[in-house]
């Protein structure tokens, strides 16, 4: 028994004034989900009955309190053991060594290292604002605490997304193999929230409010021509398309060639596992000439728009994808930045310049209604609109203010 299971409590006003000894039993978790905590005995029952003149040193005085704590102790387990059988009752380990074991069964599925990167950094948040606690003692007031916190990071949502998601994978992951009895849900926001006790709710993300900023015109060149001059021809391919399309790096990532119609002269991006039809995009003359010459040296074997030339994905990863284009980015001296998703905001803005409105913008972009295009756009209107307005203006001043 771990001496931390028997605490003195000295004082809790105004409900306890006298101190006490407290029983702590972790195999039988309260409502809160912290381990069930009962009286053992006060502390001044317990000087009168062990008395310390009565002994003639320290260690057996010490030794005989502790050892009839401990029979209390027993006691009190028995009593919660009769209540609750063996069978109705749920034991597991803690939170580090959970962690381990759900990363052994992750290896036997095959999935990467770089998945489980991923996840320790999502394990270590959740064991700062939460410690590192039982696993069957999870609560939702945990999950609240979590996802509260997370909401509260200076990052963006899909990230933030990933925060929850992934948590929320582990203690599904800890359902099936019987150390947790709640089921893990993804709050619904257009539904009442469900307040059984056997529910975790695991709440969506607050929206990010700050779009990722565009690139200069000077930046966007430098940066391009670092991407088309690197060796990897999936790098190009990649800057190109995502260039082209206003797109986001998931529709390019997930691209295949039979995608691809240079014919008529469109891809269709959008396409996922669960065979949705995705979204025609039309092709610049420019992009169909690139790729006409692009697929005529590239093996029959490749399946995927970014190919390794085998079949496979170049990039088994989003974020590897993301990482090689930061690499190039911080190489010509640009710094805070998204490394590819400020390509869309860049193209978005390029697209008001050249006269392009919000509906057609949108429709290229993708976006599900007309104010995420205008979050874009606005700052690019602003300045097309602003520049036109300085000049007009200029012009209904005498010409010989500016000689």
């Amino acid at each position: 028994m771990a001496i931390s299971k028997i605490v003195e409590v000295k004082a809790r006003p105004p409900k306890v004034v006298e101190p006490f000894w407290q029983g702590k039993f972790e195999d039988f978790p309260a409502p809160s989900g912290r381990p069930t905590e009962l009286k053992l005995i006060s502390s001044k029952d317990l000087d009168k009955k062990f008395k310390q003149k009565n002994y003639s040193n320290d260690f057996d005085y010490h030794m005989d309190r502790s050892q009839h704590l401990a029979k209390l102790w027993a006691e009190r387990y028995a009593e919660l053991l009769t209540k609750n059988p063996v069978e109705e009752r749920i034991t597991s380990c803690k939170m580090d060594e959970a962690e381990q074991a759900f990363y052994r069964w992750h290896r036997t599925k095959k999935h990467s290292e770089d998945t489980l990167k991923a996840y320790r950094v999502h394990f270590d948040f959740w064991r700062v604002v939460n410690g590192n606690h039982f696993v069957h003692s999870v609560n939702q007031s945990m999950v609240t605490r979590y996802c509260d916190r997370v909401s509260d990071m200076d990052r963006s949502t899909h990230t933030t997304f990933k925060y929850v998601s992934n948590m929320k994978s582990f203690f599904k992951w800890a359902r099936r193999e019987g150390w947790v009895k709640q089921v893990s849900e993804i709050e619904d926001q257009s539904k009442d929230q469900v307040k059984s006790k056997d529910v975790l709710l695991w709440t969506q993300n607050k929206k990010t409010k700050t779009r990722p900023k565009s690139l200069s015109e000077t930046e966007l060149i430098t940066y391009g021509e670092a991407l088309i001059k690197y060796p990897d021809r999936n790098v190009q391919r990649a800057f190109l398309m995502i260039n082209e399309m206003m797109g986001r790096r998931n529709e390019v990532f997930n691209l295949k060639r039979e995608d691809i119609n240079i014919l008529d002269g469109f891809v269709i991006l959008g396409r996922t596992k669960q065979n949705t039809e995705g979204d025609k995009k039309y092709l610049s003359p420019r992009m169909i000439s690139f790729l006409s010459e692009d697929l005529k040296y590239r093996s029959p074997k490749e399946v995927w728009y970014l190919d390794n030339g085998k079949g496979q994905r170049r990039w088994n990863r989003m974020d590897s994808l993301t990482e090689q284009f930061r690499r190039i980015m911080h190489s010509v001296g640009i710094f805070g930045r998204k490394p590819l998703h400020s390509l869309r905001p860049t193209a978005i803005s390029n697209g008001v310049k050249q006269g392009g409105n919000v509906f057609t913008i949108k429709g290229i972009a993708g976006h599900e209604n007309l104010s995420q295009t205008e979050s874009y756009t606005s700052q690019a209107m602003l300045e097309v609109e602003g520049k036109r307005l300085v000049e007009q203006i200029s012009q209904t001043y005498p010409a010989e203010w500016y000689n």
